[in-house]
């Protein structure tokens, strides 16, 4: 049964956000240089997640729900000269997109866009803003009124989805990635958490990736596992925002807080797409960046997931590692001012197998942006970049409240099976990877109600399970 912890969790859930500014696009431009950053951060954020428009079906052996997000800024414990208003200069993603308009749209479009862009005075790819903008608040960039005013280029700018308005998370503060209909459990303990549609599919649409498999809903919502875990079995997930499944792996057991746990990291096979079942996340639209070996023909280096088709206007925009971590070193080697990976970088959570409980999370992902030089004359010594602009450190830890409850529940649960009523903690991969799902969202896209909910919460019965 879900609780109205499952609905209201008390988790401790951090953001840190390191942002990346470039230093030399003059040389980047002109030159054919790669990137120079100045790192700054971290920019912390608390968040707070509470779920809407829950329903129990089907003898409450289902149950659908909305999952709303929240994030505030923890000025204290950011770093002590950061502020929302730093101006930072990063790669303007709606730029890209007039890039490709003039290398699609043939001679006359091409020459227009570079008459704005010259009468703008705006001859760069990249853009300054404060760190607000370019995450939660997003931006105007009067550049791109300019250039889509144009009669000759209204219309493409229309088909490609153009916005106004651009973020890296613009739109994602107390909005939800769609309607999930899950399995409670209540029938079989393996069904607790298990994705049955979402949005009411039970397979993703066949234009967004190219396999049956790649398309498949595999796995729980990454919010609940089922009890009872074994460590030869890979555990899948489901990530709304990513369209996509995912699978972890058993590392190893530790401790965590006096609680025995095993660990679970996303395996370098997941990310490498010379492995045939992989190939259905590649698309014949990516733009060639390195050699053949690095970078397989349609696909991204591996440890990269393009979640561009998952995007509106399809923005080059590439998720990795933290610090390209489990890429090859010639992704990154040329840049300066960004640390090599190390095991730090490896994401990862901790999950008590009896319950199925996710009791810690650490998540060390980094958003980066395609840029491609096309054929405007201005970027004709630039070369095709994969340029980092952020990275993120999200945690998750198990209240203290639940983590007691869970250590006094341990002598019962040597004694018996594990049920479905115990307090279920909601930690799940969901909570802390909406951050590496950045999407440029489209300006005139509606924002979902904020209308009042009425909560269907079933409470579970303690001393009921106890006397069983």
């Amino acid at each position: 049964m879900m609780t109205r912890k499952w609905i209201d969790p008390d988790f401790k859930m951090q953001l840190q956000i390191w942002v990346l500014s470039i230093e030399n696009e003059e040389d980047i431009v002109k030159n054919g240089s790669f990137p120079r950053f100045a790192q700054k951060g971290p920019y912390t954020f608390i968040e707070k997640q509470h779920k809407v428009k829950v329903n129990f079906l089907w003898n409450n052996t289902r149950a659908t729900y909305r999952n709303k997000r929240f994030y505030w800024f923890d000025a204290n414990s950011s770093c002590a000269n950061c502020s929302l208003d730093d101006r930072v200069t990063v790669p303007n993603v709606i730029f890209q997109k007039l890039v490709d308009i003039a290398l699609s749209g043939g001679f006359l479009v091409k020459q227009a866009v570079e008459l704005v862009l010259r009468a703008q005075k705006r001859e760069t790819p990249f853009i300054t803003v404060t760190v607000g903008e370019m995450l939660f608040d997003g931006y105007d960039d009067p550049l791109i009124s300019a250039v889509c005013n144009k009669d000759i280029i209204r219309p493409l700018c229309d088909s490609a989805g153009i916005s106004s308005k651009i973020g890296y998370m613009y739109d994602r503060n107390g909005t939800d990635d769609g309607e999930y209909l899950i399995g409670t459990g209540q029938e079989d303990r393996r069904t607790l958490g298990k994705v049955y549609k979402w949005n009411g599919m039970d397979k993703l649409p066949a234009d967004l990736w190219s396999s049956e498999q790649a398309r498949m809903i595999n796995g729980t919502d990454g919010q609940l596992f089922p009890p009872l875990l074994s460590l030869s079995e890979d555990r899948y997930l489901f990530i709304g925002q990513l369209k996509r499944s995912i699978y972890m792996r058993y590392k190893m057991g530790v401790e965590f807080e006096g609680v025995n746990a095993l660990r679970f990291y996303v395996p370098f096979e997941e990310y490498d797409y010379s492995r045939v079942e992989n190939k259905g996340f590649c698309s014949p639209s990516t733009p060639i960046f390195f050699d053949n070996i690095t970078q397989p023909e349609g696909c991204l280096p591996a440890g990269l997931l393009d979640i561009s088709q998952t995007l509106p206007g399809h923005a080059r925009i590439y998720i990795s590692g933290s610090h390209f971590f489990n890429s090859p070193s010639v992704v990154y080697q040329n840049f300066s001012g960004l640390a090599e990976p190390s095991s730090d970088d490896e994401t990862f959570i901790y999950i008590e197998p009896t319950a199925g409980l996710v009791i810690y999370a650490k998540q060390m992902s980094q958003i980066n942006v395609g840029m491609i030089a096309g054929n405007l004359r201005i970027l004709s010594k630039m070369r095709n970049l994969i340029v980092p602009v952020l990275w993120l450190n999200e945690t998750i830890r198990i209240d203290d409240a639940t983590r007691q409850q869970l250590l006094s529940s341990f002598i019962l649960l040597k004694q018996k099976v594990f049920v479905a009523g115990v307090v279920l903690l909601t930690i799940g991969l969901l909570l802390w990877i909406a951050f590496i799902l950045i999407s440029v969202i489209h300006s005139y896209a509606t924002r979902r109600s904020d209308e009042t909910e009425q909560l269907i919460v079933q409470e579970d019965n303690e001393n009921e399970d106890a006397d069983n």
